[in-house]
Parts: C-alpha cells; structure tokens; sequence
C-alpha cells in the first residue's frame, strides 16, 4: 500500500500600493503566482493520531477523522505516512527525525495532521505528557529542514486549547466528547516551553479551536473540524479553490454547528488559523489516476 508506518521510518533512519484589475486579470495574476504542485507524490502528509492513551482511556472517533484525511490527501497526490499512538517522546522523535527523507522525492508540499488532547498551544502524547506546537512546526523549517525552503507546510491540529465554556460536555448518554486535558499551572522544573508558533515563511497552521476552548468529537462520527476540512477540500479542490477560501469556509461551517446540552448549554465551536505565511497561491488538484489512494494501517508503537 501507500501507507508508511512510523517503524519503516526508524528503520530507514537508522540506515540514514493598490490597483484596480479586471475579473480576468485578478484570475491570470493568481494563476501566476501559485505554489507549483507537480511533483509525484505531490508531498508528505504526517498523520499523528493518538486514540489509545496509556491510563486505559481513548478518544473514540478519531479513526474516522484518521481515515478520512487519508483518503482525501491521498486522493490528493500525496503520499501518506501514519502513527498510531504517540508518546510526547515519541512525536518529537517522529518530527525531528524527518520522515520526508524515507520518500525518494521530498515533493512540493508537505501536510502534517495532529489528532490528540491538548492544552494551550501543546498537545498531548499517549502518555499525557505535552509537546508544543511550536515544536512540531520548528522541525520543518528552513533551518531544520532545508529540503522544504521555499515550500508550502500545513499543519492542521485536532486538540483541545483550554477547558472555557464546554461545561459538562462529557456525559454518559451523550456521544460527543472533548479533546481537553487539565495540566494545571505549568511549572518551571517541567521543562514545558509554552510559546508562541514561531512565524517563518510558506507555513500555515490551523488549530480546531482558538485558545483556551474545547473541541467537540463525536464517538462515532469524527470531529466537527476534521470532517469539515475533508469535506470542503473534497468539494473545493476539483473547482480550483485557494485553500485560504477552502479554510474560510472550513471556518464557517464549523461555527453554524451546535449542539444543546441537556443542562441547557448551547455549545459551538470556532477553528483559528493560527500561523497564515504563505506567500503564493496554494491550490491541490485531486489525482486523475487516484495514484496514491492509500489504506489506512494501525502501526502503535511499543511502550
């Protein structure tokens, strides 16, 4: 298959001013001025996705989201690498590691997916244990990876940022569920380094909640934000859509959703593009062959 598991990348590692312009000319200008995607596979896309966490409990419904991003950026040209199960540890290793160096061709885009808990700018390992945001978005830069200078990265994180207003969310009969996790109160001998996402060039970073909220999963369904994505990239990609109109409308959708709770709490959600440096167009064509159609594997890591 077209799946990659993080085990074959150990392995391999281990080896190695303002103008006025027409309708048309508006259409030329961005047509010219896009990120080129033509390489096969058009790119990497990292699927982390923890769903079984150590202390016995799980985040049912991330395999939906899990599988539905591989389908659509496979669908996509994309080659996709998936991991199952992650330790803190684990997720730098994986980052810094550079899974793009186990593909042949480093391609023209790279995607990275997060599907886990969180807290304010981290998200959490099966082991419960924080990894910054920043962490994971400083491991393809242009410093850490050269390969990818001058070349869109995406990031799109499914993970709560705080605990405000989804009160009593989690209930028995209920099958929707947060991605929250209470760390408490940072301390310094915790070596935790809660910053800012560092702005670089060509980088996006999409979060599903704006700080300090939860998010909403449902148990059999998925999340409101990843299914949203997957489905705007579905309907906008074949009509030439920018993803920054993709994104707005990934945006849109999610907060016209609502759920009432049976305390009688109305709860929403609204997803934040947290990091938008791009500097070209960003537009994905679907695969005409459907070359890179993948299945999804279940690769956990050994604890």
């Amino acid at each position: 298959g077209n799946v990659l598991s993080c085990c074959s990348i150990s392995q391999s590692l281990s080896s190695q001013s303002h103008g006025h312009y027409t309708k048309s000319e508006c259409c030329q200008s961005m047509s010219e001025n896009k990120y080129p995607l033509t390489s096969k596979p058009t790119g990497l896309c990292l699927i982390i996705n923890n769903e079984n966490f150590q202390d016995g409990t799980n985040r049912r419904g991330t395999e939906k989201d899990a599988g539905s991003l591989a389908t659509v950026v496979s669908w996509l040209g994309f080659q996709v690498l998936m991991c199952m199960d992650k330790t803190a540890s684990d997720m730098a290793q994986v980052t810094k590691s550079t899974p793009l160096s186990v593909l042949p061709q480093h391609g023209d885009a790279f995607v990275c997916c997060v599907l886990s808990h969180g807290a304010e700018k981290v998200v959490l390992g099966v082991d419960r244990k924080p990894l910054p945001i920043s962490d994971i978005t400083w491991a393809f830069n242009k410093e850490h990876c050269p390969a990818l200078l001058g070349k869109p990265k995406m990031f799109f994180i499914q993970a709560c940022q705080g605990h405000r207003l989804q009160t009593g969310l989690v209930m028995d009969d209920h099958p929707l569920e947060c991605d929250a996790i209470d760390l408490g109160r940072p301390k310094v001998e915790d070596g935790l380094r809660v910053v800012s996402i560092p702005g670089e060039a060509d980088i996006l970073v999409a979060v599903a909640t704006v700080e300090k909220f939860q998010v909403v999963r449902h148990r059999e369904n998925g999340s409101w934000f990843i299914q949203s994505l997957c489905e705007q990239l579905r309907e906008g990609c074949p009509r030439g859509e920018d993803i920054m109109l993709i994104l707005r409308r990934v945006i849109d959708d999610v907060n016209k959703k609502e759920v009432l709770l049976t305390n009688g709490v109305s709860m929403k959600q609204t997803p934040e593009v947290k990091i938008w440096t791009l500097r070209h167009g960003l537009v994905f064509s679907p695969s005409s062959s459907w070359e890179y159609k993948t299945r999804v594997a279940n690769v956990s890591s050994a604890h």
